[in-house]
């Protein structure tokens, strides 16, 4: 399983509506984490109106949990990305390295 960061925004009728009453939302987002098969680790509110959180899960969870959120229309600008250790961007590097030294350009001449 990845970890990934998931960011979403409170749209502003959703804003109105935790101002007028306040409630803490991390329980029913684990819940909707949790219901798509993530694991929610971390959830942290920015003054923005943005949530961020870390969750583990697969691709296709975390696409999930962007669709429920955004259809809620309590959130939009859903982001869920896969975080990389510096081990996997390593691997990553090398393996990207090998295919950058073949690849040539659309119209570039061979060598």
């Amino acid at each position: 399983m990845s970890l990934y960061l998931v960011r979403a925004q409170y749209t502003p009728e959703a804003l109105k509506g935790l101002l007028a009453r306040p409630g803490d939302r991390e329980a029913p987002g684990r819940e909707i984490f949790e219901a798509l098969g993530m694991k929610l680790h971390h959830i942290w509110y920015l003054a923005k109106g943005e949530i961020v959180c870390v969750a583990e899960g697969g691709a296709v969870n975390g696409a999930s949990v962007a669709m429920v959120v955004i259809a809620s229309g309590g959130l939009c600008n859903a982001t869920v990305e896969e975080l990389l250790t510096t081990k996997q961007q390593l691997e990553a590097m090398k393996a990207a390295g090998e295919v950058a030294a073949k690849y040539r350009v659309p119209g570039a001449s061979p060598t």
